[in-house]
């Protein structure tokens, strides 16, 4: 049940508390855009670019980052379907370093070889280049060769599911 809700609120932009409460807004999206700035939600978890992090169940969103609205329709992007979360580890280094903010696609969940997704199996969420093998299973990729790539059965596992494509990469300049 709680995977038909967490879709339904991606997908369809349902507030969950809504859903549980009937507390809020129906929809994300009447808080999430003026004037010319969408606001989208910055999400308290970090997603793993090394051996995977454990996810807890985070509903409401830290923050918000402000992104020009004309920005993202160049790029085919709608903020009913961004989140940002940020990176922990090295493993997707130079792309995704240690603490950099990834703005995700959830509309963009379909794996395409190549393209980097963040990724749950379980409790445990990982960024990764995905690319789909022969035999259905995902080829988890680094970017950084000294992690070899992991690979996931999907027949073996239900549980995982693409969250979606990172779309855009925010580092820290020090």
């Amino acid at each position: 049940m709680q995977k038909v809700l967490v879709k339904l609120s991606t997908q369809v932009g349902i507030n969950l508390n809504w859903l549980l409460t009937g507390d809020r807004n129906m929809y994300f999206v009447d808080d999430r855009e003026s004037g010319e700035y969408a606001y989208i939600p910055v999400y308290d978890v970090e997603v793993s670019a090394g051996h995977g992090s454990t996810a807890y169940g985070v509903s409401e969103p830290e923050s918000r980052l402000a992104f020009r609205k004309d920005w993202l329709t160049s790029r085919g992007l709608k903020s009913l379907f961004l989140h940002a979360v940020i990176a922990r580890d090295d493993s997707m280094e130079p792309t995704i370093g240690n603490k950099d903010t990834l703005l995700v696609d959830t509309a963009r969940s379909a794996p395409r070889d190549g393209h980097i997704y963040v990724i749950r199996f379980g409790d445990t969420l990982w960024v990764k280049r995905v690319q789909q093998q022969p035999d259905n299973s995902l080829l988890l990729i680094s970017d950084n060769h000294t992690y070899p790539p992991m690979q996931l059965r999907l027949e073996d596992h239900p549980d995982i599911e693409i969250i979606g494509r990172v779309v855009n990469v925010s580092k820290e300049l020090n």
